[in-house]
């Protein structure tokens, strides 16, 4: 079709291996079934979310990987020697899931094979981003058409997955997920072979002249590698450390270490966006090892609860979230392009607070009382909450394709996005912390029902606690439109203004910009 004569068949190839299988299928396939694997293992919920957010954390270390891929070209290729080592790993680590059993494999053996699926996915992710980004700027008028290329087969190949994943579950069982997916995971290897990213080996000079260029952003590289040196501090310790107290010091040392960071080595209108939306994922407590075994346990192991069926948490729960978040997108774009940012995320957190108040009401069991059984109380909690989760994420997709100075895309889209991530892995951390004092650890024992009579209590602490985000918004968030250009002076500099750039300005006695004499 159009994109096919705009773009070449390759690109479309390339990234539907890439994105609509491997990041919409795969990625929702494990989503969906890393719960019911550690389940096998009966650990309790707070180990449970620590374990869920050391298997994910490769996505943090998506900066680091655009960085090396571009300062060490293998062979003179930046792209698909790396794809393909990944690759091999995915390949390997999603077999041995879906061939092992809890008796053959440890968990952290099943740990570390999530993590290496991880590592595949966001490394394909960034390169395959990054290779159409670039055809984007060759190509900008079908731009828009490309993208809902990639972020529709993404949502297609997510409720793919979402329809069948609930029914394996249940009758092969969560690892039978893991052989399903070896064929989709290891797709991508052929046009990564075949060289579908178009690359032409570089020369020695080339090479240069790209580290050159690196070693003159020198801040942006540093603040990539602290980033993945917090990532794997707190993943290691989530891993070998089994005391909450040990995770809950690492987590805030890490958000201790990160924020002023920001400040020292990047522009103050991108400092400050990054640390509103770095403090808003890290504040918005995880709970979710203890609300699965809440939603998900039988009646032995609790009489009382919901007993939501694995088809029934995976499948259909997971479609009208899917559903839901087209019909956020499109009410965003319909309704709220217009908006500013301080208007919409206001709105919006308002509004995720008071939802979230619903699942508060939920692990009080008042909707009983109420004669609303819990299925549907769930899904009408989770249909308004989702679309408006999507109205508060749009403005900062908005805000950082903003805030990415000129040529330096793709570093800086993976550095935000990676900031994101490691703020929701501290979530992980301090939510664990916080069910773990209120005595909240199911681990699907037989009557364990006594395990959830705090849950309504770390569920109030995770609603309110990001709330009070909303009082920063006037000092973050910049008075300007979705439409208004935020980068107004030295348009392609990252540093800007910082306080490192400040004071070695300071000491050299000149203005930025000027060369050495």
């Amino acid at each position: 079709g159009m994109l096919e004569n705009e773009y070449g068949s390759r690109l479309l190839l390339l990234l539907f291996s890439a994105q609509h299988l491997l990041k919409g299928v795969v990625q929702q396939f494990q989503a969906s079934a890393i719960m019911w694997i550690l389940m096998e293992y009966r650990i309790g919920g707070p180990q449970l979310q620590i374990y869920t957010s050391v298997a994910g954390s490769a996505w943090a270390f998506k900066p680091i990987l655009g960085a090396i891929s571009d300062f060490l070209p293998i062979f003179g290729y930046r792209k698909a020697p790396y794809v393909v080592i990944t690759s091999l790993i995915g390949v390997a680590c999603t077999t041995c899931i879906g061939l092992s059993t809890h008796e053959t494999s440890s968990v952290e053996m099943v740990v570390a094979c999530f993590f290496g699926m991880s590592l595949q996915a966001a490394t394909a992710d960034l390169l395959t981003e990054a290779k159409y980004s670039e055809h984007l700027h060759e190509n900008p008028e079908h731009g828009p058409d490309l993208i809902t290329f990639v972020w529709g087969g993404i949502s297609i190949g997510n409720m793919i997955a979402i329809a069948v994943v609930g029914w394996l579950i249940t009758t092969l069982g969560p690892r039978s997920v893991f052989l399903t997916c070896i064929f989709p995971t290891s797709a991508i290897l052929y046009p990564a072979f075949a060289n579908y990213f178009q690359e032409t080996p570089m020369t020695r000079e080339e090479v240069q002249e790209v580290q050159a260029k690196y070693i003159k952003q020198g801040e942006i590289v540093f603040l990539c590698g602290l980033m993945t040196v917090l990532t794997i501090f707190l993943s290691a310790i989530g891993t070998f450390s089994d005391s909450q107290d040990v995770h809950f010091i690492a987590a805030i040392s890490v958000i201790t270490f990160l924020m002023p960071s920001f400040y020292v080595l990047l522009r103050p209108e991108i400092a400050k966006m990054n640390t509103f939306f770095v403090l808003q994922a890290a504040t918005s407590l995880n709970i979710g090892g203890a609300t699965f075994y809440f939603y998900t346990d039988s009646v032995d192991e609790y009489p009382d609860g919901p007993h939501f069926t694995a088809a029934f948490f995976a499948t259909t729960l997971g479609f009208v979230a899917s559903f839901m978040s087209l019909v956020g997108l499109t009410t965003y774009t319909q309704y709220m392009k217009d908006w500013t940012y301080r208007s919409l995320i206001f709105v919006s957190n308002i509004l995720v607070t008071l939802l979230s108040l619903l699942d508060v009401a939920m692990f009080l069991r008042l909707n009983l009382r109420l004669g609303i059984p819990d299925t549907y109380f769930v899904m009408g909690s989770s249909v308004a909450t989702v679309v408006i989760r999507q109205w508060q994420w749009m403005p900062g997709v908005v805000v950082m394709s903003q805030l990415c100075p000129q040529g330096m895309e793709a570093t800086m889209f993976a550095l935000l996005a990676g900031c994101a991530n490691i703020g929701s892995q501290v979530s992980d951390y301090l939510g664990a912390y916080l069910l773990w004092h209120l005595g909240v650890h199911p681990s699907g024992a037989p009557n364990e029902g006594a395990q959830f009579e705090n849950l309504w209590k770390a569920s109030l602490v995770s609603t309110l606690l990001p709330a009070i985000t909303i009082l920063l918004i006037p000092v973050f968030i910049p008075q300007a439109k979705q439409t208004d250009k935020l980068l107004l002076n030295d348009t392609t500099s990252a540093t800007a203004g910082s306080l490192m750039s400040r004071w070695i300005e300071w000491r050299t006695g000149r203005s930025p910009g000027t060369a050495e004499p």
